[in-house]
């Protein structure tokens, strides 16, 4: 069966349309990629009103949505990592950011060790010019290296560190 799109006009399989249990067929008038573009373009017209309402939900629901982003952020340990590292680029004013697919290269490229120890272990994202020092989060200033490693290394650029080590 198909149904068509109040906004794009093309019939489509009832599958590309949500489900709305006020309307009579329980679908939504607009299919799903006409109604993800309203949404988007809601949020982006209603900013602050959007900022006001999920803060209100978080704060009458902060056990559930506690819950949910813990849940999250296990599930998407990587996504998780290169959001956080945007996020402190974008506090340090630096340029660039990478992906999971970035972290992904990086990881095969060093074999899943640590950039520094070559062991092992369980990786974190290094910048090898800090974001301190006007390093950039793009992909080709990251290496993967051990909590530890990249504890030690702290604001050190990889030439300063490696005469540490």
């Amino acid at each position: 069966m198909l149904k068509k799109c109040s906004k794009c006009r093309k019939a489509l399989p009832l599958r590309y349309f949500y489900k709305d249990k006020s309307r009579k067929d329980g679908l939504t008038n607009y299919c799903k990629l006409c109604w993800t573009q309203r949404c988007q373009k809601y949020r982006n017209e209603n900013k602050a009103k959007v900022r006001k309402r999920r803060q209100i939900y978080y704060k009458n629901h902060k056990e559930i949505a506690s819950k949910q982003n813990k849940a999250w952020d296990k599930s998407n340990p990587v996504r998780r990592l290169a959001i956080y590292n945007r996020y402190r680029a974008r506090e340090k004013a630096a340029p660039g950011h990478f992906t999971e697919e970035d972290w992904s290269k990086q990881y095969k490229l060093q074999n899943g060790k640590c950039f520094y120890c070559n062991k092992i272990k369980k990786l974190t994202i290094d910048h090898k010019v800090p974001l301190s020092r006007g390093g950039s989060n793009c992909p080709d200033n990251i290496v993967l290296a051990c909590l530890s490693c990249n504890c030690k290394k702290n604001d050190k650029t990889i030439e300063e560190f490696s005469y540490q080590l």
